[in-house]
């Protein structure tokens, strides 16, 4: 009898037990707090074949991300750019752009959170560096925030080696040039004194 009452009240116990685990509520996660996220990437690259001399183009690439989980508004991009390049031309895939000498300011607007927006710059060497580098700063503001990013292309300073060795100067003999002017000289004299000698009185 003992040993049946004993077992009613481990059972009562875990049943009781059991109730309260189900009957009080799971709490619930905190909300998640927003925050903003901007990265930029700037990139340069010639064009393809080109080695960065004069005449040849260049392109520089920005690409802005909100990895935040909120919109970021009023987003501005701007890429400036060294005095041996002119700019050609720009294109964004979202906003407007405007270029001022040489810079090019892009207006982006907001971004949503997790999306991206690429842009572009493309320009001309109008001169080679004296450093071997065109170097490029692209900056990123929005709502106190700021970021900045740079691109470097390498140009050669010199002509790329061929090879082979230079052109020895040619040998010159400079005995026949001289021979050559003495038998006009002489051949000169001649003809001037047969005709002095023909018409002159005897």
């Amino acid at each position: 009898m003992m040993n049946l009452r004993l077992t009613r009240r481990i059972m009562l116990a875990f049943f009781g037990l059991g109730v309260w685990c189900v009957a009080v509520p799971a709490q619930a996660a905190p909300p998640q707090q927003a925050s903003p996220d901007l990265a930029l990437s700037y990139d340069g690259e010639l064009a393809p074949g080109a080695l960065g001399l004069p005449g040849e183009q260049a392109s520089w690439t920005l690409v802005i991300t909100n990895n935040g989980n909120e919109a970021v508004p009023a987003v501005t991009m701007t890429g400036t750019l060294p005095a041996e390049l002119r700019i050609e031309r720009a294109d964004a895939a979202q906003g407007s752009f405007a270029i001022n000498g040489q810079a090019v300011t892009f207006e982006v607007g907001s971004l949503g959170p997790g999306a991206s927006v690429t842009a572009q710059i493309v320009t001309t060497v109008m001169s080679s560096p004296t450093t071997g580098l065109l170097a490029s700063t692209a900056t990123l503001e929005s709502a106190g925030t700021t970021r900045t990013a740079q691109a470097e292309i390498e140009v050669p300073t010199t002509l790329p080696a061929t090879g082979y060795p230079p052109d020895e100067p040619l040998e010159t003999n400079a005995w026949p040039v001289v021979f050559v002017g003495i038998a006009a000289f002489l051949t000169t004299a001649t003809v001037l004194l047969a005709v002095f000698w023909r018409y002159a009185p005897h």
